[in-house]
Order: C-alpha cells, then structure tokens, then sequence
C-alpha cells in the first residue's frame, strides 16, 4: 500500500503534532517510542508496520492518520481535461457505434461487420 519511505512520510509529519493531539504523558512515551522507531527505519530495518500499529493504537491519531494518507491520492492541481468516463467506438465500415459506460469495458461489435474491430471516435 505505502512505500517505507512514504510510512517514514506520515510518522515525520504526524510527531510535531503529537502534543497537541495527545495527554502530555502519552506524547510524550509515543514521541519516544516513534523516535527509535524512525531511527530504525533510516538505518535500513524493516519496522513500517511497527510505525503505523504504533500511531494507529491511538485513537486521537487515526484521523491525523487518514488525513496524512490521503495526501498521497489528492491530484496535484493542473490545467489538463478531465478524463472522460465514456468512450464512443464506431464501426470503420458503416454507421454504426456504440458508447461504453467505463473505461476498459469492450464495446458490443457491428451486427453488420461483427469481425471489424471497433474505432474510438
């Protein structure tokens, strides 16, 4: 799902936060704990899943969480089209044509030229 990289991603960004989030004691054992954990993901040992148990135990963090997660599925802002959700294909040989709800759906073929492969229009 995440990358060890991004998962090192969250928990950077989530620990400034943690006093604010949490009792003064909690955050300060979570922070403590989150620091050795992040020094063993930079030296190369595979404790991600160890980072994110560790953050997610916390109720007071899992909407931090999310929100930090989703960061990674928000499309950077652009000036290109928008992608259609229906495909018109046509027949090359007559007027036939048939529209697709979805991207990768297989459009019916021409009743009158069933073995012509269909053009997007």
């Amino acid at each position: 799902m995440f990358t060890p990289e991004r998962i090192r991603q969250i928990a950077q960004a989530i620990q400034p936060q943690l006093p604010e989030l949490l009792p003064a004691d909690i955050a300060a054992d979570l922070d403590f704990q989150l620091t050795a954990l992040l020094k063993q993901a930079n030296a190369g040992q595979p404790v991600e899943q160890q980072i994110l148990d560790l953050l997610y135990r916390q109720e007071a963090l899992r909407s931090q969480l999310q929100l930090e997660t989703a960061k990674q599925f928000n499309p950077i802002p652009s000036n290109s089209a928008p992608i259609p959700t229906t495909t018109t294909f046509r027949c090359p040989h007559c007027d036939y044509t048939d529209t697709v709800p979805q991207v990768g759906m297989i459009p019916e073929p021409c009743s009158d030229h069933p073995n012509v492969p269909l053009i997007a229009a």
